[in-house]
């Protein structure tokens, strides 16, 4: 699954249109650094943490509509560095085409505690230079015309580059993507999901468990990831029990009722409008495996 296509890293995606997924990732491994290029066809809302003691830049490669980080809008111009281990929301446009490139901050010559937790700037001529020529490594070692004699010496090029590139991160205006009101009651409404995911909710329900009116709980959800709450506890259901006829046993009225849908012919209609196939289609195929 996309979900596992980047070793070492936490990620949760949620489906946010409607249709059959499909991604690309491609990675060029080199001692302590990693260059990885994600394509999806679908907007999804990301709830990513990166790996720990390490630098994570990301830049968009299209130019698709904006993205969500934390729930501030930024361009497809805007870079990104986060450090290892930052919990980050990401809501990706439809057809994203992305570069991230996770490093040993020890290989910058930094400690990852000086690493900014999340922080962006606008590209430059310069930045965009390392972003085209980063993700022309990735084409050509995706075709194999890489010159043997590059190697050796291309961990040594890419790691002049990224130091560059931090250093303008480090040295440009204070950019750090500080905490929305929004992000945060968003993150609460996470966590109380995640404490009682066996047991439905309502959006009345978490906004009386949260202490917030249920109109400020629409807007965090609409703020961070561009749907609303009753919207998203649907789909939150939905990508469980998708997850689940992936690959855990069971049949799919089992499923179903695990996730809270009680009537089974509903439940494999808003499955097959989200996903663009039946939850029996998804049990075959785990079958089949």
């Amino acid at each position: 699954m996309q979900e596992a296509a980047l070793v070492g890293w936490h990620q949760r995606y949620s489906q946010l249109h409607r249709g059959s997924f499909a991604g690309e990732v491609q990675t060029l491994s080199l001692p302590g650094i990693s260059i990885t290029r994600e394509r999806v066809n679908l907007a999804v809302a990301q709830e990513i943490a990166s790996p720990l003691g390490c630098a994570v830049f990301v830049a968009s490669l299209s130019n698709s509509a904006e993205w969500r980080v934390n729930a501030a809008r930024r361009g497809t111009d805007v870079i990104s560095l986060y450090r290892g281990g930052t919990e980050v929301t990401a809501v990706a446009p439809d057809h994203s085409d992305v570069l991230i490139v996770t490093v040993e901050a020890q290989q910058l010559g930094v400690a990852a505690e000086d690493i900014p937790p999340v922080r962006y700037c606008f590209g430059s001529a310069q930045t965009e230079a390392t972003k085209q020529w980063l993700s022309s490594l990735l084409a050509i070692y995706g075709r194999n015309e890489a010159p043997p004699e590059l190697d050796a010496l291309l961990p040594g090029l890419v790691l002049d580059r990224l130091h560059a590139m931090l250093q303008h991160f480090l040295l440009s205006d204070d950019t750090a993507l500080r905490p929305r009101a929004a992000y945060a009651l968003y993150r609460q409404a996470l966590r109380l999901m995640e404490d009682q995911h066996r047991e439905p909710l309502s959006v009345s329900d978490m906004a009386q468990e949260l202490g917030v009116p249920a109109t400020s709980l629409r807007e965090a959800f609409t703020e961070t990831i561009g749907i609303t709450p009753s919207a998203w506890l649907r789909q939150h259901r939905l990508h469980g029990a998708r997850r689940d006829l992936n690959s855990a046993n069971g049949s799919v009225s089992e499923i179903a009722m695990k996730w809270g849908f009680w009537h089974l012919g509903r439940f494999s209609a808003y499955y097959a409008e989200r996903f663009g196939h039946t939850p029996s289609d998804a049990l075959r195929a785990r079958s089949r495996l």
